[in-house]
């Protein structure tokens, strides 16, 4: 097995390309970003790769020269520190270095401070972008968005009329001086002489709640 073909099994590939391919589709864009690691054994160096889309709530940021080459890319996510406060964070990957940053209380990029196990910029040896990114103007379903929109209001609408006309309405002629709690067996309602009670009901409720349901 060559190296490639073992580099492919190991990162997952054929699962990945799958999640890629569905984002892509329906969020119309995702990204990619390799990055190396020290394997179980604390000694070999080994490839790995996390797929990034807006739906996990990353904002992807490419950056690209004249000739749609990606010279940079920004990442986008938020943290919530040990204060159970929210912070904004951005990478920002270029050729040679991976530049961490963090927005602080007056809304700017500050440069994250390094430490001893981590610099930063952290430098990037191969001398690459390790991010492929993937872009489409449209999403799969766009032609039909209005479709969807006209389907969804109509919906609404229909459950809405269920809603207010798919139950039987008690209506009251004359002077009720009192009624049972909803719910309640043998019910007792009191009621001045001469006064009625009877039901308006939808002859067609039952059809069109079950229709509701069926759609």
């Amino acid at each position: 097995m060559t190296f490639f073909n073992k580099l492919w099994k190991s990162t997952k590939c054929d699962f990945k390309n799958s999640e890629i391919g569905k984002a892509l589709l329906s969020e119309t864009e995702v990204a990619e970003i390799w990055y190396s690691r020290l394997g179980s054994d604390g000694k070999t160096p080994e490839l790995k790769c996390n797929v990034y889309k807006p739906s996990d709530g990353y904002k992807l940021i490419p950056i690209f020269d004249n000739n749609r080459d990606l010279i940079a890319f920004g990442l986008g996510y938020k943290i919530i520190d040990e204060k159970n406060v929210e912070i904004d964070y951005l990478d920002v990957y270029t050729d040679g270095n991976i530049h961490k940053y963090s927005k602080s209380r007056t809304g700017e990029w500050e440069l994250i401070a390094p430490n001893k196990d981590s610099p930063n910029p952290v430098p990037l040896l191969y001398k690459k972008i390790p991010v492929i990114y993937y872009g489409i103007r449209r999403s799969v379903w766009d032609d039909v968005q209005p479709m969807i929109d006209r389907l969804e209001l109509l919906l609404s609408n229909f459950a809405d009329t269920n809603d207010y006309n798919g139950s039987p309405i008690l209506f009251a002629e004359g002077t009720i001086k009192g009624m049972s709690s909803k719910g309640e067996a043998g019910k007792l309602i009191e009621a001045e002489a001469g006064a009625k009670l009877s039901y308006v009901s939808w002859d067609h409720a039952p059809e069109s709640v079950k229709l509701e349901i069926e759609k």
